[in-house]
């Protein structure tokens, strides 16, 4: 059988985990992602190959367009689409950015992964109508994707199967990651040049960075878990930083398990879809 093509909108921690654990069940994976992505977790995630061309991530590399041009891997006269299969069949990660997204139309993805919603609205024209859509949602009865994964409360990480009936009820088990995780945003525009590294112990009123020439000094006590990189023009209201005031020792280099989760059910749902195929193709 040969193997599936699953197209992974968003580059961030999300979906970072997806694209490893895909990857490691035998898929082709393309990735797409904003032009100049606002992510804090650049550390730990293949967004970070938008900037630096190429991020190898548990032995696994994705790079770019233009990264695949200076390392000579491609012709001069090559596009996009044979940029996608050179990379494909050398067991890579090809990460186009949203620019690029008209080449979409000639990627015959058998899955989307919907890891960042606002990218998808900007993207999905481009996406062929065969192509099943897999996405997350807090709200367990929204059914309108091909399968929809419960990213909060008591069902977190169960894939929404049609006629599946959950229990809706509030869920304290856990701590949310908003709880401990403090994240803060950018109070003007302008270049971003930061004064901490991840997992850089910080200390309240102490400078976490500039945005232009005024310094911004942290709200909290806590230990960096996210930050954006120096050098980039942000926007007012974007979170540029996370503070980790919970002391939990878990490294901002590492990506979060609740992304692990949610990327199991990712692999749940296609597993479960592939076999539905099977079965059709058998009774018929």
């Amino acid at each position: 059988m040969p193997r599936q093509t699953v197209l992974i909108v968003g580059a961030s921690d999300l979906g970072t985990a997806c694209a490893l654990r895909l990857f490691h069940s035998g898929f082709h994976i393309v990735i797409i992602e904003k032009d100049c992505p606002f992510d804090i977790y650049h550390s730990r995630s293949f967004s970070s190959a938008v900037f630096s061309g190429s991020r190898t991530i548990e032995n696994v590399k994705a790079k770019t367009y233009a990264q695949a041009l200076d390392e000579d891997a491609l012709k001069p006269d090559s596009n996009i689409s044979d940029f996608l299969k050179f990379t494909i069949l050398n067991r890579e990660i090809p990460v186009m950015l949203e620019s690029e997204k008209s080449y979409l139309k000639q990627l015959s993805a058998d899955y989307c992964i919907i890891c960042q919603p606002n990218l998808y609205e900007k993207i999905k024209s481009d996406i062929s109508e065969e192509c099943k859509i897999i996405g997350f949602s807090e709200d367990i009865n929204m059914r309108d994707n091909a399968y929809t994964i419960c990213n909060s409360g008591q069902n977190f990480g169960r894939v929404l199967y049609a006629n599946d009936e959950l229990l809706i009820a509030e869920s304290n088990i856990t701590q949310h990651k908003k709880d401990i995780y403090y994240q803060i945003k950018a109070p003007i525009e302008g270049v971003f040049q930061s004064s901490k590294s991840i997992d850089e112990l910080i200390r309240e009123k102490e400078e976490i960075g500039k945005i232009g020439n005024i310094p911004i000094l942290s709200p909290v006590l806590g230990r960096i878990s996210g930050i954006l990189n120096s050098g980039v023009i942000i926007p007012a209201g974007i979170v540029f930083v996370e503070i980790d005031t919970s002391h939990s020792g878990m490294s901002g280099y590492l990506l979060f398990r609740d992304s692990f989760c949610l990327s199991g059910a990712v692999l749940e749902a296609i597993m479960h879809d592939s076999d539905l195929n099977k079965t059709v193709k058998f009774l018929n």
